[in-house]
């Protein structure tokens, strides 16, 4: 954690994730936050700068004696980038702004990334994320699950629906205009929990905690023995 604010890291996380609880747009009071937490408000000006600096993009301003935060994901990010656990900022985000934030996440790595990819039909398909890059793709299926409710059978569940996603994503893959070649597509689950088994029936549970880490030893894990490779060629 940032040097600034030594001795405090537990605060600033309190603080990171009062941020997070905040609607689009609202007066957070820096006096009422500051009495809340007991953090002086000059050491929470700080932290909201530091945030700010992380990007060139403005989600978070201070005027007026109120902070306001214009964009939650870009906050998540950049919280992460300080130090804060991506398990403190995944928590306090909705199912939705979870599947945005796994997907910036990958875009900042350098990935395509295609959102919501859908067939409609019996036989058709409901992807929440696809990401290519190089001659390798994540078929990715986001579970918001409150932690105690990750458990072996419904994660063993959602490997084996994930695993007849991917095979349909193969036959639909030209209609969804997907770029041509060679594939090799890796199913990823992703989780709010650490989860004890890295692989379950043949998928990769990542802990949305561990995602960058997942992503920077992903090469090791192409030709793992334990995922279920799918080879896609168009």
């Amino acid at each position: 954690m940032a040097s600034y604010l030594p001795g405090l890291a537990t605060k600033m996380y309190s603080l990171v994730a009062k941020l997070l609880e905040a609607r689009r747009g609202e007066c957070i009071e820096l006096s009422k936050l500051a009495s809340t937490l007991y953090i002086p408000e000059e050491d929470i000006l700080e932290l909201v700068d530091n945030l700010a600096s992380q990007t060139s993009y403005s989600f978070i301003s201070y005027r007026g004696g109120c902070i306001i935060v214009y964009d939650k994901i870009e906050l998540a990010i950049a919280a992460t980038k300080i130090g804060v656990p991506e398990n403190i900022v995944s928590t306090k985000l909705d199912w939705r702004l979870f599947e945005e934030y796994t997907a910036r996440v990958l875009r900042e790595a350098g990935y395509r990334v295609y959102r919501g990819l859908k067939v409609a039909g019996p036989w058709g398909l409901e992807l929440d994320i696809l990401s290519l890059a190089a001659s390798h793709g994540l078929a990715i299926d986001c579970k918001h699950w409150q932690p105690r409710y990750t458990s072996p059978s419904r994660l063993k569940l959602v490997a084996q629906q994930l695993h007849k996603r991917i095979n349909r994503l193969e036959k639909y893959w030209r209609s969804l205009g997907l770029p041509l070649g060679t594939w090799r597509i890796l199913p990823v689950i992703i989780v709010l929990k650490h989860y004890i088994q890295p692989f379950v029936e043949g998928a990769v549970v990542v802990p949305v905690s561990k995602l960058r880490g997942f992503l920077y030893a992903l090469p090791e894990l192409l030709f793992h023995e334990d995922i279920r490779v799918k080879i896609i060629k168009p």
